[in-house]
């Protein structure tokens, strides 16, 4: 379940959540990974349910995502996984606790096969 905190109880980060470009976001969330604050209220309540899923999942979310940037905060349980698949917009991550494997692919095809891609693998990082 997503817990979508109110302008009240979320007004000191959200004037801290700045509408940055793309090189300022990582700077922006290597800064608030490290802030006591909000890694207690946060980050560290989210962890003890997270035995329990299976799949990724969205536990906070900060601002409004169709008006301007926002903060989301995602747990990633041991083993979870997503598909393949693409993003409709830009964003930055910053893995605070444990680690992520991200793989990168480039699409080969033109797209004419619904449901079928060719691809091939870029890079990967953890």
């Amino acid at each position: 379940m997503t817990n979508v905190l109110n302008v009240h109880t979320s007004s000191n980060l959200l004037r801290r959540l700045p509408e940055l470009g793309f090189e300022d976001a990582a700077v922006f969330l290597a800064q608030l990974a490290r802030e006591p604050m909000f890694l207690g209220t946060h980050i560290l309540p989210f962890l003890a349910p997270i035995v329990q899923a299976r799949e990724p999942y969205i536990a906070a979310t900060f601002g409004t995502r169709e008006a301007s940037n926002c903060l989301q905060v995602f747990v990633w349980p041991a083993g979870a996984e997503t598909p393949i698949h693409d993003h409709t917009s830009w964003g930055a991550y910053h893995c605070v606790i444990g680690s992520l494997l991200e793989e990168r692919y480039v699409r080969l095809d033109a797209e004419e096969q619904p449901n079928t891609a060719h691809l091939r693998k870029l890079w990967q990082r953890v």
